[in-house]
């Protein structure tokens, strides 16, 4: 049985980090944090994603084998050992969950549903498989503000929102690149032919982050008498706010121009959990910002 726990995605728990988001956007790195809490909420949304995707390697394996960013990495396990280890990621996530009273949190049961209608019923469709892609991070970013009883507003959902549908469709984008796909293929609904349409989604939700900010920037919340219902609360002065955007700006034009002109060739998210470029732009603006 351990040797057989090689197969699931463990380095994908770094995307349940999303749950914090909505401390560092609401509160800011000074407000008090619960590490408690934050542990035991990664522990059971971590066993539910490992669950999913190991279900989702299972139904996939076959189409797996035939695509190149996957072919060395799909499942190999009998129907037999799968629902052994499924059952006891399971049983933990439901003890757990219990024990530490994180099953009240209906976002856990949101994101299993969101997988079962993606996996089995609408990831071969065009666009819909993208807005369910999509569901995965938002979900995650709900599961937090819920988890430490945060107030979010529709202005930090929508910039989230919008930067996800970017590298999701990224994430399609490489896979039809990589795979040279053609049409009515048995991996993606999508092919060669529509890198086109994909690669303006990708802009025009990548600038779309962009214009968000800078609306924060200038705080038109107060403009047109929104309050704080719309934008981000700000816990950044000026100038922070500022080199914020500076950074982002060119982490999101770097990440446009790798994913346009074919650059990335693994999972994009793989990419920039790897990606030095990122964490050196990052550690520049924590020395900044703690200076």
């Amino acid at each position: 049985m351990i040797s057989e726990l090689k197969y699931l995605r463990f380095s994908h728990i770094f995307k349940n980090f999303l749950i914090l988001a909505p401390i560092l956007g609401s509160q800011g790195l000074e407000s008090e944090f619960n590490y408690f809490l934050f542990i035991n909420g990664l522990i059971s949304f971590s066993l539910l994603t490992l669950s999913c995707y190991l279900i989702n390697d299972y139904t996939d394996k076959k189409t797996d084998k035939k695509n190149v960013l996957k072919k060395k990495k799909y499942l190999a396990l009998s129907k037999k050992k799968v629902f052994l280890i499924l059952s006891l990621l399971i049983f933990l996530f439901i003890i757990h969950g219990l024990y530490f009273s994180i099953l009240n949190n209906i976002f856990l049961f949101c994101y299993f549903l969101n997988f079962i209608l993606y996996n089995f019923y609408l990831k071969k469709f065009k666009i819909i498989d993208l807005l369910m892609l999509n569901n995965f991070y938002m979900i995650r970013i709900l599961y937090g503000a819920k988890l430490f009883v945060i107030d979010i507003t529709f202005g930090f959902l929508i910039f989230f929102y919008f930067l996800f549908l970017g590298l999701s469709t990224a994430k399609r984008l490489i896979q039809v690149s990589s795979n040279k796909l053609k049409k009515n293929n048995v991996i993606s609904p999508y092919y060669i032919g529509d890198k086109i349409i994909l690669k303006k989604n990708i802009l025009f939700s990548f600038f779309t982050t962009l214009i968000i900010l800078v609306l924060f920037i200038l705080n038109i919340r107060n403009i047109i008498s929104l309050e704080d219902k719309i934008f981000l609360p700000s816990f950044l002065n000026f100038t922070e706010t500022l080199i914020l955007f500076s950074f982002y700006a060119i982490w999101i034009m770097r990440c446009y121009y790798l994913i346009s002109k074919n650059r990335i060739k693994i999972d994009i998210y793989k990419y920039y959990i790897e990606d030095k470029f990122s964490y050196l732009l990052l550690l520049i603006f924590l020395l900044i910002f703690f200076s």
